[in-house]
Formats: structure tokens, sequence, C-alpha cells
């Protein structure tokens, strides 16, 4: 997995246009590479002001993909 290459130093960002990296552990995302690459941006948690267990809580909260039910 992509956010796991990141975290291990592997990589310094993940490049998706899926949420789910950053859900995954990854720092910085890099969205719209691959579906409008003239609009490239660039994200992290910090960016946004949010932990990643804040943002885990969010989407099972309004039923995301991580929801067990």
């Amino acid at each position: 997995e992509c956010a796991r290459l990141e975290n291990e130093g592997i990589v310094d960002a993940v490049a998706s246009d899926d949420n789910n990296a950053i859900l995954f552990g990854s720092k910085w995302l890099i969205r719209g590479i691959f579906l409008r690459p003239q609009s490239i941006t660039l994200s992290s948690l910090e960016k946004i002001g949010l932990t990643r267990e804040r943002l885990l809580n969010i989407s099972m909260m309004i039923d995301g993909d991580y929801n067990s039910d």
C-alpha cells in the first residue's frame, strides 16, 4: 500500500484521487494527478487541522468505508 511506503520513508507522498490514503496513514496526498492534471493539489491532515484519529472517527460517524456495520 502506498501509505505504508510513505510511512517507511520510501516515498515522499501518495498520489491518489481517493482520500482513503490519508485514512491509511499517508501524511501527504497529491490529488488530481490522474483525473485533472491541470489542477493538482497537495493536502495533509495538518493543513486542514485534523488528526488521523479524528478523521477516522468522522468517517465512521458518516457511515464511511470503515464502519464495521
